[in-house]
């Protein structure tokens, strides 16, 4: 085989590589430079640690509606937002102001029902949303470490409230008016109590002493002055006592039950 030809098929290849070389250059060129400008028109630009900055950057499936946004505010706080395939809305991570982070979930119509939030001052929250988005349910840790759990009406009126703090666990339960009308509570001396009241806050209360093992009804008048007008204790002994006093809560009338039968009546103030 004649040197020459061979030298002249081997430029040939050289050429040719470099021409593919070339031709993938430019497309590569082509795409950076159409990158570079997506980049520079969305506010987005690469630090010289290759680092990506960005006020907003956005997810979008095959139809192009945003799946996932990661933005940050004119006040500088930071949100992540999870949208379907509707375009609704249905999951965000965000902090406040202040750092406090919180996490919300939708339904299907937008509107959050279930938020977690941990503020700076105060206790982790959790509250659960009727489909319309407000309240009905709010599970708290108080600064002091108590829990408690508020559940409320469709209208956010009423409800009941549970507390468990260092002295006593109770559970109230309160009118629409915002009239508290029922009250069970256990103490850390390990008494109880029931107490329930009418729109005027007169109440009815029952009350187990467990250190004096003694238990006890009362009757109490919420108006002028206001205190109570009848008690009814059986004491540990097994004596029966009850007691009458008028609003001034000066004793009037008393009875004494002995366990063996005998028995002791006494008026006062006539």
């Amino acid at each position: 085989m004649n040197p020459q030809f061979d030298e002249i098929a081997v430029l040939k290849q050289r050429v040719l590589g470099i021409e593919r070389e070339n031709r993938r250059f430019k497309t590569a060129a082509g795409a950076g430079v159409g990158l570079l400008a997506i980049l520079l028109l969305s506010g987005q630009s690469w630090r010289q640690d290759g680092v990506l900055q960005a006020r907003e950057l956005s997810l979008t499936d095959a139809a192009g509606k945003t799946c996932m946004k990661l933005s940050v505010d004119e006040h500088g706080r930071p949100q992540i937002a999870l949208s379907d395939s509707r375009g609704m809305r249905r999951l965000s991570i965000a902090l406040s102001d202040k750092g406090e982070p919180s996490v919300g979930f939708a339904r299907d119509n937008g509107a959050l029902g279930l938020l977690l939030d941990l503020p700076d001052n105060g206790g982790p929250t959790v509250e659960l949303r009727q489909r319309t988005g407000e309240p009905r349910a709010t599970l708290e840790l108080l600064e002091d470490g108590t829990p408690k759990l508020h559940l409320v009406d469709d209208e956010g009126l009423g409800g009941i409230l549970a507390l468990a703090d260092a002295n006593r666990s109770s559970l109230q339960i309160w009118d629409r008016r915002g009239g508290l009308r029922a009250l069970l509570a256990a103490h850390r001396d390990r008494s109880a109590e029931i107490t329930l009241t009418d729109t005027r806050f007169n109440a009815i209360g029952l009350v187990s002493d467990e250190r004096s093992g003694t238990t006890g009804f009362s009757l109490t008048d919420m108006t002028g002055p206001g205190g109570p007008r009848a008690s009814l204790e059986l004491k540990a002994d097994g004596s029966l006592g009850f007691r009458a006093m008028d609003r001034n809560r000066v004793e009037r009338a008393s009875l004494v039950l002995q366990p063996d039968g005998t028995s002791a009546w006494s008026e006062h103030g006539k």
